[in-house]
């Protein structure tokens, strides 16, 4: 690799068939090694600056490539800070970045598993499309980082400085964000799910319900929004959540269908869902199916999907 860089004047990517071989060489060596060798490559390579992606120099592609137990404290500077480095599209397996100062990371679209972000202090770094469930970023201080649809179900933001934080459509469905400083409401509305997110030590935050207007009352719901066609229902309260109403089929023999005309304006991405309506219809009795269809101005059906079936 040594020998290739110097060939290469000081940069694997600036030519791209030394770009494609270098990868290649690269992958080879990383499948190949226990992590404390791959974490020397790592540093090899970051302190070369051939992880590093600028304007003027792009970072060594790294995709695909799986790596386990690595300590990225044996990276940083002096064991404690990382500044644009680039890791993308990856796949990192009880990695540990206790501790380290993040400035300029990059981690778009890279999969984690069991990492641990505790105490960290990251600054404008990057996890778009990361995948990182049950993830620990316990006490870490995170300003100006983006986790734009990201997947971060069940991780540990608890006791964290949460500042200009992004969570635009990413999924925080019971994400500990409990004794975090600096979160707004306005950062949890923009995710795509904050469904069960502990915000207390007695209250858990749920997502709008769309469909119906985020309606409460349970005694109106069923009137004011489903038409039914067959069988007979009631909605109830939910015991765990006094916001969510829970519909009850009164005779499993007689079985029930009901639907719902949904307006989609101002409440959907015109882009991923380019229908003006939306008809959910439910059909149960001892199991239960969801359909989903897509109609336009006229009536026509365009689109018609499975949402669930019980």
């Amino acid at each position: 690799m040594a020998e290739l860089l110097q060939k290469a004047n000081g940069s694997l990517t600036s030519i791209k068939v030394m770009a494609t071989v270098a990868r290649a060489k690269t992958l080879t060596v990383l499948r190949q090694l226990d992590a404390q060798r791959n974490t020397h490559i790592l540093r090899f390579l970051y302190e070369a600056e051939q992880l590093t992606e600028t304007y003027e120099h792009r970072s060594l592609d790294l995709s695909k490539v799986k790596l386990d137990d690595i300590d990225f404290r044996d990276l940083a500077i002096n064991g404690k800070r990382l500044d644009q480095l680039s890791l993308t599209n990856m796949f990192l397996s009880n990695a540990v970045f206790t501790g380290i100062e993040m400035k300029h990371i990059n981690l778009t679209n890279t999969q984690f598993e069991a990492n641990l972000f505790f105490e960290c202090h990251l600054v404008s770094t990057t996890f778009d499309a990361a995948k990182a469930p049950a993830t620990n970023f316990r006490q870490a201080t995170c300003v100006a980082v983006r986790f734009f649809f990201a997947y971060l179900v069940g991780s540990n933001f608890s006791e964290s400085n949460i500042k200009h934080t992004l969570f635009e459509k990413a999924n925080l469905t019971s994400v500990d964000f409990f004794r975090s400083t600096d979160i707004t409401e306005s950062q949890l509305q923009a995710a795509l799910s904050i469904q069960d997110v502990p915000i207390s030590d007695e209250e858990f935050a749920h997502d709008t319900t769309w469909i119906n207007n985020d309606e409460t009352d349970c005694n109106s719901l069923l009137i004011r929004n489903w038409t039914l066609a067959t069988g007979n229902v009631t909605a109830n309260m939910s015991k765990k959540n006094n916001r969510n109403c829970r519909f009850t089929l009164q005779s499993l023999a007689t079985g029930a269908k009901m639907s719902q005309r949904v307006d989609l304006l101002n409440k959907w991405d015109s882009k991923s869902w380019p229908f003006s309506q939306a008809v959910l219809t439910a059909d149960f009795s001892i199991g239960v199916t969801i359909l989903l269809r897509g109609v336009n101005n006229s009536q026509h059906i365009l689109a018609q999907r499975e949402l669930s079936k019980l």
